[in-house]
């Protein structure tokens, strides 16, 4: 407050702060008169109040800027060491993946990689751990097909040589007799390569197959004719049964060569191991998908032995001296594969050819037209 002749008479404290750092023209310039009536008898000067210009309020507000200071410092320190921490998570399982995978490129045995961090770091050491064991369970397959095959050839070419060389020193004759038991083992050679050829043909990736709609009584007088020599030799009757099981539309759809191979395989060991006098039956039975049963009757496959019979040149025991590479059936499998269909073998006391008798059933299945 300020007397007419504009002495201060009254300040409080806050006012008092501020005003000592105002000149004396910028008080001037903020006085209001004070009049009574017409007569001015005084001024005052009211400054705005503000947060800030309390020393309490103004202490606080400087509290409160530092705390939000400190507390964005310990947030930011928190989210880097969280984020150091997740990155090295992930980065330590993704380097183990990437270090497996390395050595699968490279050839070297496979270590199992840790199925840990996120769902598709884990996915990828799963799908890779997958990997390797197949891949070192298709080189012991390998390995053993390689000695496999190296015994298969070595056994005839040793007997042919031993023959030769006999005929050579004259303690063979070479007559007739002699040199039919020699082609009979080159035809052994020669059957175990043809055989080996097809196999890995098949076995090439995208195999093409060309599937039609193939007559089961066409089928079956296919085989009647190949196999008939055999069949007479022993006294067989091939046997045909078809069932549509009341759906006339059901259709054979095959590639007819190569659905002739695998049959014939099939039931070429059929005849081989068949009683003399019996009966070998091929069922065909067709609806939402094609059943083919070749069914003969016989000593039955002992049954550890029963999945082996698919593996590349096994021999079970009731089959190791008889003719045959050892590759029928894996043939068959592979061509029932590219049909998109699988086979399997029942033998025992009551799958024979005459119900309820002793034997070996093959099944077949595949789609159907």
């Amino acid at each position: 407050m300020y007397d007419i002749n504009k002495n201060p008479i009254h300040t409080n404290q806050q006012a008092k702060n501020q005003l000592e750092n105002w000149n004396q023209q910028d008080i001037e310039k903020m006085m209001k008169p004070v009049t009574l009536g017409p007569k001015t008898i005084g001024y005052f000067v009211m400054e705005e109040t503000r947060f800030r210009n309390d020393e309490a309020n103004r202490k606080l507000w400087q509290s409160l800027i530092r705390l939000i200071i400190a507390s964005a410092i310990s947030a930011f320190a928190a989210a880097a060491g969280a984020a150091v921490i997740f990155a090295r998570g992930l980065s330590q399982p993704a380097q183990q993946v990437a270090f497996g995978l390395d050595n699968l490129a490279q050839g070297r045995p496979l270590e199992k990689i840790p199925e840990k961090g996120t769902a598709e770091i884990s996915r990828i050491a799963r799908s890779a751990n997958l990997l390797g064991e197949r891949l070192e369970n298709e080189q012991r397959i390998r390995a053993q097909w390689a000695q496999d095959i190296a015994h298969d050839l070595r056994t005839p070419t040793a007997s042919i040589r031993s023959q030769l060389e006999a005929m050579l020193d004259g303690i063979f004759a070479p007559d007739p007799k002699r040199i039919r038991s020699l082609l009979d083992e080159l035809s052994r050679v020669e059957g175990l390569v043809n055989d080996l050829d097809e196999l890995m043909r098949l076995e090439e990736p995208n195999t093409p197959i060309r599937p039609k709609i193939i007559s089961p009584t066409i089928l079956y007088a296919f085989l009647q004719e190949r196999f008939d020599i055999e069949l007479k030799a022993k006294g067989i009757d091939l046997l045909l049964e078809v069932n549509n099981n009341g759906n006339p539309s059901a259709k054979l759809l095959a590639d007819d060569a190569l659905l002739q191979r695998a049959l014939s395989n099939i039931i070429s060991n059929a005849i081989r191991h068949s009683k003399t006098n019996s009966s070998v039956v091929l069922a065909i039975s067709l609806d939402q998908k094609t059943c083919i049963t070749i069914r003969n009757d016989g000593v039955p496959i002992p049954e550890l032995e029963i999945p082996r019979l698919f593996d590349r040149l096994y021999r079970g025991e009731y089959a190791r001296n008889t003719p045959g590479s050892g590759l029928g059936l894996t043939i068959a499998q592979r061509i029932i594969k590219l049909h998109g269909g699988n086979i399997s073998i029942i033998s025992n006391n009551e799958c024979g050819a005459t119900p309820g008798s002793p034997g070996t059933s093959v099944i077949i299945e595949f789609p159907s037209a």
